[in-house]
């Protein structure tokens, strides 16, 4: 049995996918399997793994008959782990060669913490690179701290400008077993933001989390062609991980507090600005626009916004059917905000 289990989706990305093996291979430690998840690709991906497979001590892959998603072959990948510790690992990303290394140390040093967290170098396309990731000081945070800062922080719940953190499920390896008691798997209907749920449960569940200060993870902007494209369903997607976290977090936090709502949003705003400057024919982004007024998620969190804010008037117009105004209300202000910047 090895210590990490490192699952990789993979779907045409012959471009990357040789990049992202080889830093597995040129790795200082091997106490590491590899789980590729050949969802329907129809490039040469699959090709350069299998070349590449020998390099591994153990290395599997597992092949879909046609594309279904990235939380279907992470949840593939999940039934075939066999070690401590679950590594996502996105295909045209890579890892520091003294991943498993650093990664072994901190598990024995601290005694096996359920989620370990660090840092990641984000590429940008033009080679630029930042460091990315939480704010706090390396060390060992307990299950009070989880569950009254870290949680509620994370699902922003409430303001905490000491604290900014992120719910990548690359920045971060959690322990096997957690994950599998618990139950916790992606939800395949969601293609976007589909990490944040799981995210969430494994929190709820660990007994502490370690953090790392050291960038381990290294993040390739839009390297991908899904990478930050253009989805007009991005936010039912958006909507449905709410809806998710909402669910499992029940009685446990308030997540439609004034600082939620407003996050909400500022999320929603988001995917609405990207529907009107980046849908090219008029009528179908209509349509796209009506589907967001109409939603049934959207017109809670409207309902909650205090007397003043923005969006009191959109809220108004929808609550009176006069949805033309309410697309032309969006519309004005995705105009005035475009001249502004």
């Amino acid at each position: 049995m090895c210590l990490f289990s490192v699952i990789i989706p993979v779907y045409n990305e012959e471009k990357y996918i040789g990049r992202c093996l080889q830093s597995l291979i040129v790795q200082t430690m091997s106490n590491y399997e590899v789980i590729i998840i050949d969802d329907g690709s129809d490039d040469h991906s699959i090709e350069i793994c299998k070349k590449l497979q020998n390099k591994f001590c153990r290395c599997s892959i597992v092949s879909h008959v046609k594309n279904r998603g990235i939380s279907v072959a992470r949840n593939s990948g999940l039934k075939y782990a066999t070690g401590d510790y679950i590594v996502f690992l996105d295909s045209d990303d890579t890892l520091s060669p003294r991943f498993f290394e650093i990664l072994t140390i901190k598990i024995k040093e601290y005694n096996y913490p359920d989620i370990l967290e660090f840092l990641m170098n984000y590429i940008e396309i033009d080679n630029y690179c930042s460091i990315q990731g939480t704010v706090l000081d390396e060390g060992l945070y307990n299950y009070r701290f989880l569950r009254e800062i870290f949680i509620p922080t994370h699902l922003e719940c409430v303001k905490n400008d000491k604290y900014i953190y992120t719910l990548f499920n690359t920045l971060r390896v959690i322990r096997c077993f957690l994950i599998i008691e618990n139950n916790i798997m992606f939800n395949i209907d969601i293609k976007r933001a589909e990490d944040w749920s799981f995210a969430i449960q494994a929190f709820l569940y660990a007994k502490n989390m370690l953090v790392i200060k050291i960038p381990l993870y290294n993040y390739f902007e839009n390297s991908a062609g899904n990478r930050n494209s253009y989805q007009p369903e991005t936010f039912s997607f958006v909507v449905q991980s709410y809806k998710e976290i909402d669910q499992v977090v029940k009685d446990k936090y308030n997540t439609f507090s004034d600082y939620a709502i407003e996050r909400k949003l500022n999320q929603f705003e988001k995917c609405i600005k990207e529907i009107f400057l980046r849908e090219n024919s008029n009528k179908q982004c209509k349509q796209y626009i009506y589907k967001v007024l109409q939603d049934d998620y959207f017109q809670k969190v409207l309902s909650f916004c205090r007397e003043g804010s923005e969006w009191c008037d959109l809220w108004s117009l929808i609550k009176n059917n006069r949805y033309e105004y309410a697309y032309e209300l969006l519309s004005n202000r995705i105009k005035q905000g475009e001249k502004k910047s």
